[in-house]
């Protein structure tokens, strides 16, 4: 189970390797031209190879190359010899020689002589294979005069039994452990500075309404706003919740295009990628290229967002809305939660 485990691991991530970097070829050579939700499209065919299992059998794959090497390894770790039985002749200082024939079995064990009976004691056996010198075993097996194993014989076979892969499967778990942890502990954060966010006004609610309806939103979304104020944002799988700053929602001209953005947020889906990206960094902690996938995730969204929205406004809103995320770039460079999409981006990414 843990080796099965460890070759899907290592194989999804070669496979994603190679796929990534065809990916990242074609946005450099498309540049521009490449829409923000084709590019999403691109991503999410790699997030999903890296979500399944399993593969299509193939000649190319990886797990192709590897199963050899592990047949190789297992046969010279398995001589043939240990398999095939042994015939020879059994001798007690009781008994009469008698022929037995003889196969491998786990010590401790009681032996049967020739006429049934049990013995136990001082074995001697002697006995030839085709083709090797004769050979002689004497062997002692647990009797009443035999002492119990030590506890440190025990604990030293018990760590004997522990194989490489399972300390490499330690260690994956405890780095996603981590990770999960590190969510968690920032969806605690968010959830305390939403207990303490003030009610909005009504025309801020009026607002949301409006734009709900504008894009076709039935599910009541919430609003909250923040004391310390921050990029707005939208949060909550289940419940959703508008998040903005209190100056914002007294600006009624820069209020309804962000509205529209973290609708838009909403309406695209992005809440649910944004979670299956965080299955992904907690799966695949160690792959850094995973990492750069959500960064690139997360900033088609809002890109993506951006275009939905000014396509929804006219010349003077556009630049009005443009001048609303200057001024909320940057806050992407403060920590915020995974399970957050807002619109704080950087100066070189507005660019």
């Amino acid at each position: 189970m843990a080796e099965r485990l460890l070759q899907t691991l290592l194989v999804n991530s070669l496979v994603f390797a190679a796929l990534f970097a065809a990916v990242a070829l074609v946005r450099a050579l498309l540049g521009r031209r490449l829409s923000a939700g084709l590019s999403l499209a691109l991503w999410a065919v790699l997030a999903v190879k890296l979500l399944l299992p399993f593969g299509i059998p193939s000649a190319l794959s990886p797990l192709a190359w590897l199963r050899p090497a592990a047949a190789a390894t297992l046969a010279a770790a398995s001589p043939a010899a240990s398999a095939v039985p042994v015939t020879g002749t059994l001798t007690t200082a009781a008994q009469p020689p008698g022929s037995l024939a003889v196969t491998p079995i786990s010590a401790p064990a009681q032996l049967r002589a020739a006429d049934g009976s049990d013995e136990s004691g001082s074995w001697l056996w002697s006995g030839q294979l085709d083709g090797a010198d004769p050979v002689s075993l004497d062997d002692t097996l647990p009797g009443e005069g035999n002492a119990a194993p030590s506890l440190a014989s025990s604990t030293t076979a018990l760590w004997g039994r522990v194989s490489w892969t399972h300390w490499v499967l330690l260690a994956w778990a405890s780095g996603a452990v981590g990770v999960a942890l590190w969510l968690a502990l920032g969806r605690w954060s968010l959830r305390r500075h939403l207990r303490a966010a003030l009610p909005p006004p009504p025309p801020a609610l009026a607002a949301l309404r409006a734009c709900r309806r504008e894009l076709g939103i039935r599910r009541p979304i919430g609003l909250k706003l923040l004391r310390g104020g921050g990029s707005p944002a939208i949060v909550g799988l289940l419940r959703p919740v508008v998040v903005l700053d209190g100056a914002l929602a007294q600006d009624g001209a820069a209020l309804r295009p962000v509205l529209l953005h973290e609708l838009s947020h909403y309406r695209c889906g992005d809440l649910w990628a944004i979670h299956g990206l965080n299955l992904l960094t907690v799966v695949y902690w160690f792959h850094p290229l995973v990492w750069a996938l959500a960064a690139l995730a997360r900033r088609d969204m809002e890109t993506r967002c951006d275009q939905r929205v000014l396509a929804r406004l006219n010349r003077e809103d556009q630049r009005g809305y443009v001048d609303t995320l200057l001024r909320f770039a940057g806050y992407d460079q403060a920590p915020q939660p995974r399970t957050v999409l807002g619109m704080g981006v950087s100066r070189k990414t507005m660019e």
